[in-house]
């Protein structure tokens, strides 16, 4: 209930600052599905939810190494002492039906380059046997917390948020998951990113 709540309060806001929002016909109909998504903002999990919301009214929810989103109830957080239990958390969700957005670069960064994928998106995938929806963003990006807030009340219109057709992993499933293996998804994942965040990959 406070997902929605606060989803409901917020859209309005938020939604004015997409110049873009496309490939919408790459999304499931229904979860459980993966997404992918680069990171250049604070509010980029904020951006996604809407954009999710916008096409087809879904909830995504999204793993996190901060706690600082705990209010908004979207937010599963992966504590780096126990990285087991948090993939265990994460894996209920996507069995009982649900969207989770993992930022695959695992930090934010405004570069012009995406930074090496890292693989716990491709081992929930795996592991789950789930579709992997690959997203970018492009555009609006804030040094720190308050400047991304003067973004998003500025309203400019200047973020874009593609999706794209869902990650072949086909070749990965059923397969033991070593260092190797997720390395090469992991590779694939990102390769599906890369056009939709206007950004070159060097990983």
């Amino acid at each position: 209930m406070v997902y929605v709540t606060v989803r409901k309060i917020l859209y309005p806001l938020f939604k004015g600052v997409f110049s873009d929002v496309s490939g919408g016909e790459h999304l499931p109909p229904n979860g459980p599905y993966l997404i992918a998504a680069n990171h250049i903002d604070y509010l980029d999990g904020f951006y996604i939810a809407m954009a999710l919301h916008e096409i087809n009214g879904h909830e995504v929810y999204f793993l996190t190494k901060s706690n600082n989103y705990w209010w908004t109830r979207a937010a599963l957080r992966i504590n780096p002492d126990r990285r087991s239990e948090s993939v265990d958390d994460a894996l209920q969700y996507i069995r009982q039906g649900k969207i989770i957005c993992n930022f695959v670069e695992g930090s934010r960064n405004a570069m012009l380059h995406l930074l090496k994928g890292r693989t716990g998106t491709a081992r929930l995938a795996l592991l789950a046997n789930v579709p992997v929806i690959p997203v970018g963003l492009s555009g609006l990006t804030g040094r720190n917390f308050v400047q991304s807030l003067t973004n998003l009340v500025a309203m400019r219109k200047n973020l874009s948020i593609r999706f794209g057709p869902e990650i072949n992993l086909e070749r990965f499933r059923g397969k033991q998951l070593d260092y190797g293996i997720l390395q090469e998804a992991t590779q694939e994942i990102m390769r599906g990113v890369v056009p939709l965040a206007e950004k070159v990959y060097v990983g």
